[in-house]
Formats: structure tokens, sequence, C-alpha cells
């Protein structure tokens, strides 16, 4: 299992299915922009074996009664994510 990978699905979900206050949800949702961007080049949607839990966090950072910081950073993942789908889409359609 590569690193990032393993980061992601027992690391950073484990830290926000144990998160107890919004400053858990934020710090999780912190490492995983951290992630992301430092692996933007090569991830593969593939390697997110918990997609449906992915799409749940970044709902949950959204949520109306969560503070604004937080939202930001769940922006800034949506941002990172969409740009990786969109530059994957990309190659596909010239190769």
């Amino acid at each position: 299992m590569d690193k990032f990978k393993y980061k992601l699905n027992n690391e950073i979900f484990h830290k926000f299915n144990s998160a107890q206050e919004w400053t858990d949800i934020n710090y999780a949702m912190s490492e995983l922009k951290d992630t992301l961007s430092k692996n933007s080049s090569t991830i593969n949607f593939a390697k997110i074996s918990e997609k449906d839990q992915l799409c749940k966090r970044l709902a949950q950072g959204l949520n109306n009664t969560l503070p604004g910081g937080l939202h930001e950073t769940t922006l800034l993942v949506y941002d990172i994510l969409f740009e990786n789908i969109m530059v994957s889409l990309l190659f596909e359609l010239l190769s």
C-alpha cells in the first residue's frame, strides 16, 4: 500500500471518525488538504477506497453550523480535487 493511500484511508479518515468538536474536523480537513496538495500530480482516485466517506466528510465540512474557516478549507479541498479531475479528463481526451 502506498503512502498516499495509507495516510488517506488510515490516518485522515480516522481523525474525521474520532472528531469530537469542529476544531477536530478542521484539523482533519486541513490534513486532507495538505495530503492532496502534496500528491496532486499523482492522485489516482482509484486509490481512494473510501470515496463515499470522502464525499461525506466534504459535505460535513460545508455544514452551515460550522465556522467559515472550515468552509474555506473544505472549498480548497474541492478545488484540488476538481483541478485534478479536469487535468485527468484532459489527458484522456488528448490521448
